[in-house]
């Protein structure tokens, strides 16, 4: 997954609150022979992502921040079952899934403007699909009075 996250932190003290926002997209892909029965194929490829949400934590050293994340998830999954000839089965499910995220992670400072960063990740999308993300990125800050 390849993705652009732009955000704004607040810093009062040690603690830290901000809004941020991503897309991204995704590579995620996977395709079962004989997945339920003998002969039958399915096949799941998630495409692009949407997060908005809030995030809060607290600065632990001058340079490392720790933080909790929550908001608004939505993907793009392609999902096509294919049954055998005997069956006479065949689901599709195309289009966007909406649901929550949530998730923590921590923020080293490598210097006034740079940043690495590494995130778990956990979404609901209802009807019991779910996803699971870690990310590690990094970040340039433009406004180096927030680090």
């Amino acid at each position: 997954m390849v993705g652009l996250n732009i955000g704004y932190n607040w810093i009062r003290g040690n603690k830290l609150f901000g809004i941020e926002a991503e897309f991204g997209t995704s590579n995620a892909a996977r395709h079962w022979d004989d997945y339920s029965v003998p002969g039958d194929h399915l096949y799941v490829d998630f495409g692009r992502d949407i997060y908005v949400g809030l995030r809060a934590g607290l600065k632990l050293t001058r340079r490392l921040a720790g933080y909790g994340k929550i908001g608004y998830a939505n993907t793009l999954l392609k999902l096509d079952y294919d049954g055998p000839p005997e069956y006479r089965e065949r689901y599709a499910r195309p289009g966007a899934l909406y649901g929550f995220s949530t998730g923590a992670g921590i923020e080293w400072s490598i210097s006034d403007r740079w940043l690495l960063k590494s995130e778990y990740r956990y979404s609901n999308f209802h009807d019991g699909l779910y996803r699971q993300q870690g990310v590690i990125g990094v970040g340039f800050r433009i406004d180096t009075n927030l680090r």
